[in-house]
């Protein structure tokens, strides 16, 4: 298959790396032309939790100029960064290329669905994850399942089922549903619940375990899940609350990615995650007080460097 991974991160090279052993035609594209030229340089270099390392050559551009039609296009930028990403694959694009969204937060897919045919549209939700060291390479921090559906509400399962085969072949667990709403929700869940903890802490996920800690994380689940339950997925929250903590143990050295770009003085997607989930309640008018007051703490975070790095203060 040709692949093409949008984003050069974590989870950009995660696959990447997984794609290319498994013998699949990958390329990368990457806005950031020092990133596409590390990972032409060097590859993509992936360190699992036993110690292991894995290594994968792969090619990268900042656009899809020379690539191959790809059957498969896979999403891992931010939220903010989809229609500029959008646009830089698009040229390559063609009727039979299955457009996939395994981003955090709310939007992506609708964002891609603008742009490209909906029953092109692949979405869904992976609970792989890991953090990017100094030098580039991937620790992997925790192997978890993928889901991944039609982004047309009982569309056809063909390109679905297609993404999941090959990432199964690719070792990944991965699975092809055709409604992947439930799975989708529980990542917004973890996503909301955890992301900006570990950012305001600086803890890593086994820490935010700590009694005195997890509290903040089970209001905002709480606030997630009331969404999540409006919108007509049933989740109870207190298996969601135990999900978390089995995530959070799996990965307990794990940097969330949040937390990776506060240190990287990197701006966050806090926006399209508990920021929309706030959103989401005023449509409907409720409240998410929790959520809504973490956006602004997160925000607070990214002032302070942006502050810092101008002299201000």
């Amino acid at each position: 298959m040709n692949v093409v991974i949008v984003g050069g991160g974590v989870m950009g090279r995660l696959f990447t790396g997984r794609l290319a052993a498994a013998g699949e035609n990958v390329a990368v594209i990457d806005a950031s032309p020092e990133v596409a030229r590390s990972l032409n340089e060097r590859g993509v270099w992936i360190e699992e939790r036993d110690g292991s390392v894995s290594h994968a050559a792969t090619r990268a551009g900042t656009d899809s100029t020379g690539l191959e039609s790809p059957d498969i296009v896979l999403f891992f930028v931010k939220t903010e960064h989809t229609d500029d990403a959008a646009d830089r694959v698009a040229p390559a694009i063609e009727g039979q290329t299955a457009v996939v969204t395994l981003q955090n937060g709310f939007g992506n897919a609708e964002a891609l669905a603008a742009r490209f045919p909906a029953g092109q549209i692949v979405y869904g939700a992976t609970e792989q994850g890991g953090s990017l060291a100094p030098d580039g390479h991937v620790a992997h921090a925790h192997d978890g399942d993928t889901f991944v559906g039609p982004y047309i509400d009982r569309g056809d399962m063909a390109s679905a089922a297609m993404v999941a085969a090959v990432l199964r072949r690719a070792g990944l667990k991965a699975e092809a549903l055709p409604d992947v709403r439930v799975p989708l929700w529980q990542k917004r869940v973890f996503g909301a619940a955890v992301l900006p903890v570990a950012a305001l802490t600086g803890l890593r996920a086994g820490d935010l375990l700590d009694q005195g800690v997890f509290g903040a994380i089970a209001a905002l689940a709480a606030e997630a899940v009331a969404e999540a339950n409006a919108a007509g997925c049933s989740l109870d929250l207190d298996y969601e609350l135990h999900r978390i903590k089995s995530l959070l143990n799996k990965g307990s050295d794990a940097k969330a990615s949040m937390l990776q770009d506060i240190e990287a003085h990197r701006l966050t997607e806090i926006d399209a995650i508990t920021g929309a989930i706030a959103d989401l309640a005023t449509t409907r008018a409720a409240t998410a007080p929790v959520c809504r007051t973490t956006t602004a703490l997160v925000h607070g975070r990214e002032l302070a460097w942006r502050t810092q790095h101008l002299g201000v203060g």
